[in-house]
């Protein structure tokens, strides 16, 4: 990668990180669906676990997610207030999208203009622009792309075994 593809691509993220965090945190709230997330964060940096029983519900049920998304947004909720810790992670995760795309696109096109054209246009897609709304959706699609780019580079060993 050239020093300038990759200062411009650093650029990319900075911008769009600065921009999802101005938003997110202007707008008081989180979406209907983020509470969930919120509250399995909450007890798992109170009680080091997710809660699996929902007492919530009539009779209650039982609930089955898979809790890394949780464990990650934990982390920085061990220091900030987890609607800050989660509204941060999430923006993060989906401001790294850019770089992901990137190398995806300098693998199929082998041209570095273009495969940062593709990474701006990532940043700025308009489905993933939800600031406020906090889910492991963020951590699902960086999975899904970086899974996909080693999957594109299998033939080398090192990224083999990725």
């Amino acid at each position: 990668m050239e020093r300038r593809s990759a200062s411009v691509l650093l650029g990319i993220v900075i911008i769009t990180l600065v921009l999802r965090l101005t938003v997110a945190f202007s707008i008081d709230g989180l979406t209907y669906p983020s509470y969930f997330h919120v509250r399995q964060v909450e007890n798992i940096a109170q009680q080091g676990y997710p809660e699996w029983h929902d007492p919530y519900s009539y009779g209650g049920r039982e609930i089955r997610f898979l809790p890394l998304y949780h464990y990650l947004v934990a982390l920085p909720a061990f220091f900030l207030d987890v609607e800050s810790a989660a509204k941060i992670v999430t923006n993060l995760l989906y401001s790294l999208i850019p770089v992901i795309v990137f190398l995806i696109a300098r693998v199929i096109s082998q041209d570095e203009e273009s495969s940062l054209v593709a990474g701006i246009v990532s940043a700025i897609l308009p489905i993933l622009f939800t600031p406020n709304a906090v889910g492991p959706e963020s951590l699902f699609f960086v999975l899904v792309l970086v899974c996909i780019y080693m999957f594109m580079m299998c033939e080398k060993p090192n990224y083999l075994y990725y």
